[in-house]
This record gives structure tokens, C-alpha cells and sequence, in this order.
């Protein structure tokens, strides 16, 4: 049931500070705080906790790059004007009768 609380009590976070405009580490660090605390509750010691913090965050530092190279990939992309042409070209073979197969063909162009 504690599990359950801290996960709701974690989302409404995320949604306050969602639709506040506050920053999110704030909400993320305030979730780690309640999963640390529920932690210790469950009988986990402190130094276990800060191990397995630890742990997720090295497994979790290659999602990260992965969103830095999306965005530098999307940057060269808007500069170098390859995002307006996609929409331009692809809006020429777009047609309502075919529309969900001539998206998915133009994504697969795109991503290939």
C-alpha cells in the first residue's frame, strides 16, 4: 500500500510541476527523497540505498547520451535545412486515400 501511495504522491509531483512550469529535477529529486524514505522502511540501510541510487544512475547515464545525440542529430538537421525539406517532399506524395501507408513509408525513408 506504501508502494502504491508513494508512486501517486510521485505522479502528482510530476504533474504539478508539469503544469506549474517548475522545473523537473525538483519533482525527480523530491520522488528519490520518497522512495529513500520508503526504503528505509521497508528495512533497506542507507548505505544500500545510496548503492542502488548509485547503480541506476550509471545504467541509466546511456539513455542520456542517447537524448544528447538525438538532439544534436536534430539540430544539424534544422540548420542544414534537411527537416523543411522532409515535410516539403513529403507532403507532395501524401495523399488522404493513402495517408497511413505513405506515412509509414516516408518514416521509413527518413529513419533509413
Amino acid at each position: 500500500m506504501n508502494l502504491f501511495m508513494a508512486f501517486g504522491i510521485t505522479f502528482l509531483l510530476l504533474l504539478i510541476s508539469v503544469y506549474k512550469g517548475i522545473f523537473l529535477g525538483y519533482a525527480l529529486l523530491a520522488a528519490l527523497f520518497i522512495f529513500s524514505l520508503l526504503a528505509v522502511k521497508m528495512g533497506y540501510k542507507l548505505k544500500d540505498i545510496f548503492a542502488m541510487i548509485l547503480s541506476g544512475g550509471r545504467n541509466s547515464f546511456i539513455v542520456i547520451q542517447i537524448f544528447i545525440l538525438i538532439g544534436a542529430v536534430m539540430s544539424l538537421w534544422m540548420a542544414s535545412g534537411t527537416v523543411p525539406a522532409i515535410v516539403y517532399y513529403g507532403l507532395k506524395f501524401l495523399r488522404p486515400d493513402t495517408f497511413i501507408i505513405s506515412a509509414f513509408f516516408i518514416s521509413c525513408i527518413v529513419s533509413f
